[in-house]
């Protein structure tokens, strides 16, 4: 074994899983408020290149941590021989992994629609992903490895945090409508989910391969469904899910746009 492997077998050490609302979970939770709170206090009138600094060093940092991740999970060892077989399951590319895709749309494009639309799908779809995961339902994602959870609440804590400092960064430029632009974003990522579960059903069939938990070909319990889903078509699914999940990022959105109309309007600084 390698010094490399050594290294990731190092970060395979278990832990206790963490209890919703536990010593760790709140202890992550307080983490997360801290740095939203300091995001927002400190850069919420800053000028356009450092907003595009901040998302790229968070952005820069989430991609470390899923490669680690991605690393630790395909890295195996069978009494002491080590060997490599990716896990297909954890392929990044469900719901709360869209800031990969998305940040970059903030970060690198100019002035425009689609910046904007990333900008709201942030703030709304992809912060209610996070939002969902860190605080209503920790325990579908808590793990018996330290490395596991303290980079499951960093991915998801930092959706929020990003997500809240984005709305306030863009408190008086983006009203209720502007909401409308995020959802072709949502669409596309659900069609690119959705097609790739077919593919991989046909070419890795002994796999579990279920992006944003919509696939057909699982037993499972479907959002908004439960273990009743399994009884409905895909499309159903499908469709319940986009309109679901598009209807509750609408209300974080409107609830953020409300809170926010009482702070009054930013002050812009020069670059």
């Amino acid at each position: 074994m390698n010094a490399f492997e050594r290294f990731l077998l190092a970060l395979k050490k278990t832990m206790e899983v963490p209890k919703p609302f536990g010593a760790f979970h709140i202890w992550t939770l307080e983490i997360m408020v801290v740095a939203t709170v300091l995001l927002c206090v400190f850069f919420r009138n800053t000028s356009d290149r450092k907003f595009r600094l901040i998302l790229f060093l968070f952005w820069v940092v989430l991609v470390l941590l899923e490669v680690l991740k991605q690393l630790r999970s395909s890295f195996r060892i069978e009494g002491e021989a080590p060997y490599w077989k990716y896990l297909w399951s954890a392929f990044p590319f469900q719901f709360c992994d869209s800031p990969f895709y998305i940040l970059p749309l903030v970060f690198l494009l100019k002035e425009g629609k689609v910046r904007d639309a990333a900008m709201v799908f942030l703030a709304s779809y992809a912060f209610f992903a996070g939002a969902l995961v860190v605080i209503a339902v920790p325990e579908s994602v808590f793990c018996d490895t330290l490395i596991g959870n303290v980079h499951t609440m960093f991915h998801h804590g930092t959706q929020v945090a990003l997500g809240i400092f984005i709305a306030v960064y863009n408190r008086n430029r983006f009203t209720l409508r502007t909401f409308f632009s995020a959802i072709p974003i949502f669409l596309i990522m659900i069609a690119i989910a959705q097609s790739a579960n077919f593919i991989a059903h046909k070419y890795i069939p002994d796999e579990y391969f279920n992006l944003y938990y919509i696939s057909p070909f699982f037993n499972r319990n479907y959002p908004f469904f439960g273990p009743v889903g399994e009884k409905y078509h895909w499309t159903l699914i499908t469709f319940v899910y986009v309109i679901g999940f598009t209807g509750i990022a609408f209300l974080m959105h409107a609830a953020q746009r409300g809170i926010l109309s009482l702070f009054g309007r930013k002050k812009t600084k020069k670059a």
